[in-house]
């Protein structure tokens, strides 16, 4: 008995977590060198070990070619308030001499090791055949393919030259946040340093928070949260839906960038800055508010008629997401509501969330002993996770095995009493007709 509730708890879990989770200070910052570490690194010289704590004792073995230099911030910490240190980290050449600059605290540096430094190999790539920059009318540069791109293929991988912890954005004055960041630029190459400021720039503030705010993606980083500045990638322009996404591997320092449709020679690359399932009226005003530009993809440009639908849809998925239960008992509307929340946002091209949702529906169908629509649903979200998350992803790992072993997995008939209880949800959602492709 305790083993059959302990499976149901943990199940239950993953089929509800997603869904139960629901779809700048005053005080000034006290500047100051951060301890001695080594002089200018070497290169040819023996890997050396610096101490990058006031205690003395933390040390990363990431070489550094600059000395630390920080400032003291208070920090929200729960109830009380605690001072901490933000400091700037450079190697100017890592990456091949592409160099990196990281903004944050000393005790997530020390986890930052040799190893990442000298994992070169990783980052070795020739993209000059893959894609191409031109200009394009009203929004700068763009990147656009030099040959033809399937869905989940790779055109881009390159490692961050800024990585900023967004605590420090946050609790850092700003003037002495300004400091910081013109650092962290200043000691990258010069070639490195001319990337970044050559970028779009849109907020009309000082001119490195400006790029930085401009071009920053959002990457994880050591369980800690920054904004990453990689020049290449921020040249990947706008529209609401997207045909590229990007995943960040913190192991190598290097974000990988992708195609999550099939993408045409010559096509132009692009990104979702945001708020893609959210009407037409209000993305125009957010991405404006934010980037100060008005936009004019496809989707926006669109006969007024094709926007109302595409709102209504938006307003549909919206609707279903709120509706979806959190709690096991009505796990039988998941068979009902799931299938057209899915079929909604493949129409609306909302490529990235979608496999999430086809792994749900894979577990409610087993956990309600249908195992052949649980491999047919675990399948689908197996492809939709080759494609986001990378074939050798955990996500495509746990959906090949409840495809291929759907009465082994922890899920098999856990909810069947459930399902006998509500035989008219039995019936709902066989007859849906799933005979065209959701993915291309």
């Amino acid at each position: 008995m305790f083993l059959r509730v302990g499976i149901r708890w943990y199940t239950q879990h993953i089929l509800f977590g997603w869904l139960a989770l629901g779809y700048a200070s005053s005080a000034h910052a006290e500047s100051y060198w951060l301890g001695r570490s080594s002089q200018v690194w070497n290169p040819l010289a023996v890997r050396q070990v610096c101490r990058i704590s006031r205690d003395g004792v933390s040390t990363s073995s990431f070489p550094l070619t600059h000395n630390p230099s920080c400032v003291r911030a208070p920090l929200p910490n729960g109830t009380d308030t605690i001072m901490e240190d933000f400091c700037v980290y450079t190697n100017s050449f890592f990456s091949n001499g592409r160099g990196i600059s990281l903004i944050t605290t000393p005790e997530v540096f020390s986890d930052m090791t040799a190893e990442v430094y000298y994992d070169e190999e990783s980052r070795v790539n020739n993209e000059d055949h893959l894609y191409v920059e031109r200009q394009t009318a009203g929004r700068g540069t763009g990147l656009f393919a030099q040959r033809s791109f399937i869905a989940g293929e790779t055109y881009m991988v390159k490692t961050p030259v800024l990585l900023i912890a967004r605590a420090a954005l946050e609790v850092v004055p700003r003037e002495d946040g300004t400091t910081l960041l013109r650092q962290a630029v200043n000691q990258l190459p010069v070639y490195t340093q001319e990337l970044l400021m050559n970028l779009a720039k849109s907020k009309g503030s000082d001119e490195i928070n400006d790029m930085v705010q401009t071009n920053s993606m959002r990457l994880d980083f050591a369980g800690v949260k920054y904004l990453g500045v990689i020049p290449e990638a921020a040249r990947v322009n706008h529209v609401c839906r997207q045909n590229s996404y990007y995943r960040f591997h913190d192991f190598s320092m290097t974000l990988e960038v992708f195609a999550i449709r099939n993408v045409d020679e010559g096509e132009e690359f692009s990104f979702s800055y945001g708020l893609s399932d959210q009407p037409h009226d209000i993305r125009q005003q957010a991405i404006k508010a934010n980037w100060e530009f008005t936009c004019k993809c496809a989707l926006c440009n669109a006969p007024k008629a094709d926007i109302e639908a595409s709102d209504k849809r938006l307003a549909r998925i919206a609707e279903l997401k709120y509706m979806l239960p959190t709690e096991p008992n009505k796990g039988p509307h998941l068979i009902v509501a799931l299938p057209e929340l899915i079929d909604l946002m493949t129409e609306e091209g909302l490529i990235v969330d979608r496999p999430q949702y086809e792994e749900i529906l894979a577990y409610a169908w087993n956990a309600y002993g249908d195992d052949q629509r649980a491999k047919e649903w675990a399948g689908r979200a197996r492809m939709g996770w080759e494609i986001i998350a990378g074939k050798g992803s955990w996500e495509v790992k746990r959906m090949k095995n409840l495809e291929e072993h759907p009465k082994q997995h922890q899920s098999w008939n856990m909810w069947e009493e459930y399902w006998h209880e509500d035989d008219d949800h039995n019936d709902a959602g066989h007859d849906h007709d799933h005979d065209h492709d959701h993915h291309h």
